[in-house]
């Protein structure tokens, strides 16, 4: 059996490390969300609502054409302030383009290249994760292969969590073999192994994120989605994961317990909220119908804070009780998310955690 990382040395930290503040950015998009992105400006509103009632530090990441809006919008919300910095960004997916930080305060930064191509700003994104960076006076290491945030998971022991649709076999990373990309992952995350789990979530516009079908939730212990019923159409990938991870092991040799989320429902976008969306080239078409991403285990944690998903159904209850269970020690905030759906994704691609650092984990 491998030796436990120790946390001085990690080289990316877990999700349940504790946490300075939350970064999160407005969304404006008239390209990707319905109604100029009112709807998704207004979940966030109530999560920023939400949040101040915790500890939880926000800062608030807005282009300077919205600087305005943002501001009295957060006013007439009656909030208490937000840190606002004017910065243009691409979109609201800032985990997937953001630094990646280990205990050592190093930002490790991978390549990006939007999902493949589907959104054309992303050469925005890549200078807002660098003025991020240099926002925090961190030192910065850069790596050359394609690697978003919610395309894998630390547990802070040397074992990682993914996808392959989105890492290894991806445009991007034609010239990576799964070896080197794997080498690449321990010289930079410091995961030894990785568990490449066989299958994505078909509503997925990604190639397949893990931060939508499964999560570490400590050591040892991993959230996964289950639908409840047999004919929803991801049924038989979530079942096969199970499978998967029933039989796997970490990097210590452990086997792993497993908790079993709800998987909601595949929503869709609506005529309504298509026909407000502006269509251009140079941007994945959003389309009447098509399928929306909605999983509760795309949440935000900062250590000890959750922000779980809501999509105004009956499964909202049930996730947000099998999560309070699984993890009696957090504070869980639920937040309206159908809004920011329409876009292609969820809380947990919509922040980034900038961590305590000298606290450790735990």
């Amino acid at each position: 059996m491998s030796e436990v990382v120790n946390n001085e040395t990690l080289k990316w930290l877990p999700e349940w490390t504790a946490a300075r503040a939350l970064w999160l950015r407005w969304p404006y998009r008239a390209d990707i969300f319905s109604d100029h992105g009112l709807a998704a400006q207004q979940d966030l509103l109530v999560l920023l609502e939400r949040l101040q009632t915790t500890s939880l530090a926000v800062q608030l990441m807005v282009p300077s054409a919205e600087r305005s809006k943002a501001e009295q919008a957060i006013t007439a919300a009656g909030l208490q302030p937000v840190t606002v910095h004017e910065v243009d960004y691409g979109d609201v997916w800032l985990r997937d383009c953001a630094p990646f930080v280990g205990a050592d305060g190093v930002h490790r930064h991978f390549a990006f290249d939007s999902w493949g191509g589907i959104d054309d700003q992303w050469p925005l994104d890549i200078m807002a994760r660098d003025w991020l960076s240099r926002t925090l006076k961190a030192s910065t290491e850069r790596y050359t292969a394609v690697l978003e945030g919610g395309a894998i998971y630390t547990d802070g022991e040397g074992t990682g969590l993914a996808c392959t649709g989105s890492t290894i076999y991806r445009e991007g990373n034609e010239d990576w073999s799964q070896a080197a990309f794997e080498d690449t992952l321990a010289t930079a995350l410091g995961i030894k192994k990785v568990l490449w789990l066989p299958g994505k979530l078909s509503a997925d516009e990604t190639g397949g994120h893990v931060d939508n079908m499964a999560c570490f939730l400590a050591p040892g212990r991993i959230a996964l989605n289950m639908p409840a019923s047999p004919t929803h159409p991801d049924y038989a990938t979530c079942r096969r994961v199970l499978t998967f991870l029933e039989r796997a092991k970490d990097a210590q040799g452990r086997s792993f317990e497993i908790v079993r989320m709800p998987l909601p429902p595949m929503p869709r976008l609506t005529a309504q909220e298509a026909a407000t969306i502006t269509t251009r080239q140079g941007i994945r078409r959003r389309i009447a119908g098509m399928p929306l991403m909605a999983s509760y285990l795309n949440f935000i944690r900062a250590g000890n804070i959750v922000v779980l998903p809501e999509f105004g159904i009956a499964e909202d209850d049930e996730a947000y009780k099998v999560l309070a269970k699984a993890l009696p020690d957090c504070t869980i905030i639920r937040a309206p998310t159908r809004g920011l759906l329409v876009g292609g994704g969820g809380w947990h691609c919509a922040s980034w955690v900038e961590p305590e650092l000298g606290n450790g984990g735990g």
